[in-house]
């Protein structure tokens, strides 16, 4: 039932669906339960640990299904074209740079146990119940600090290599460069 609209649209109109094909014996245990929503809530918690028991697969699948919309390149709930096009066009590179600045500090893994955790305990929250794109945004600041990373490494390689072992500006990094400009050209920034 949860595919049923999401990611492409929003959850709760998978829930509409979901409510709307519970058994009559179902929504007679509710109505039982009157309106001690601690109840209906256990009762909820129980059906759905009870199918994750008997379709252990088709769980595992659907979670990871869920992190895949959490993290895809498209919104969730899908926009119209351009929205999503502008997402993914601004969303892709970030991610695939922050992966690959994550995964070029990975010797520094213990200074930054911290934002992994994050991103774990994010994942793993999304795979059990399910993720929205909006809910990501907090983690993507993390993505954009780990992509300047690995882009200033890559300027790094990319000075010397040009410019020689001293890059542009004697051992100063590519905005460096910036310095050689004359010093009236700081007024036209302003």
């Amino acid at each position: 039932m949860t595919f049923s609209f999401y990611p492409g649209e929003s959850i709760d109109k998978s829930q509409e669906v979901a409510v709307e094909s519970l058994t009559e014996q179902d929504k007679a245990e509710i109505a039982a339960l009157g309106q001690n929503e601690a109840a209906v809530d256990q009762w909820y918690r129980e059906k759905g640990i009870a199918y994750m028991r008997e379709h252990p697969w088709r769980t595992f699948t659907g979670g990871l299904r869920k992190i895949e919309a959490a993290f895809g390149w498209l919104p969730s709930p899908r926009k119209s074209f351009w929205p999503n096009l502008m997402h993914a066009a601004s969303y892709g590179p970030i991610m695939i740079l922050g992966l690959w600045g994550m995964w070029s500090n990975r010797r520094r893994w213990r200074m930054h146990l911290l934002f992994y955790g994050l991103f774990v305990s994010f994942a793993a929250v999304t795979a059990v119940f399910f993720g929205h794109t909006n809910y990501r945004s907090y983690l993507d600041v993390y993505w954009i600090v780990f992509a300047a990373g690995a882009l200033s490494h890559l300027f790094q390689k990319y000075e010397s290599t040009r410019f020689g072992a001293g890059g542009l500006h004697g051992d100063q990094p590519v905005l460096g460069a910036l310095q050689k400009f004359p010093e009236n050209t700081s007024r036209i920034v302003r």
